[in-house]
């Protein structure tokens, strides 16, 4: 699976890892980004946002936020 890993790291090698990564790497280009300044930040952004209805799930945000 891995190469030049212990068995330890075969986790981050899977195809599903992989994906994942890909999938970050896009919206990290595209800018679908948030920066916080803290945690509580953070959090209240989260419970705001968690719903699958929510737009961010498709890539968009409200003005307000």
């Amino acid at each position: 699976m891995s190469q030049g890993a212990d068995d330890t790291q075969d986790w981050f090698f899977s195809q599903a890892w992989q994906a994942a990564e890909r999938e970050v790497d896009a919206d990290l280009e595209a800018g679908r980004v948030h920066e916080f300044q803290s945690a509580d930040e953070a959090i209240r952004f989260l419970r705001r946002y968690c719903g699958e209805d929510s737009g961010l799930w498709r890539g968009r945000l409200s003005e307000e936020s």
